[in-house]
């Protein structure tokens, strides 16, 4: 029966919140993956391309916004990225 109802709430109720469970969890990583828990399957990633193109935005926002904090830690210092000076 424990089975059962188990089955159930997997099915029909949302996931958790997934920055309760981990709070370092980037914001954008948190929306990518609450995509792909998605219950109806309309809304959720169609393709493994799809969700591995949503990943590479998320992962380029992160490192974004890595390096703008690196760079408000440090104003003085000069940044270089290939051959982009920041």
């Amino acid at each position: 029966d424990s089975m059962t109802a188990l089955m159930d709430k997997i099915a029909n109720s949302p996931h958790p919140p997934l920055e309760t469970l981990r709070p370092d969890l980037p914001p954008a990583a948190a929306l990518v993956l609450d995509h792909a828990l998605e219950k109806d399957p309309g809304r959720r990633f169609q393709s493994g391309n799809e969700m591995a193109e949503a990943l590479r935005h998320c992962a380029a926002l992160i490192a974004a916004r890595t390096a703008t904090i690196a760079i408000y830690a440090h104003p003085k210092r000069r940044y270089s990225i290939g051959s982009t000076d920041l």
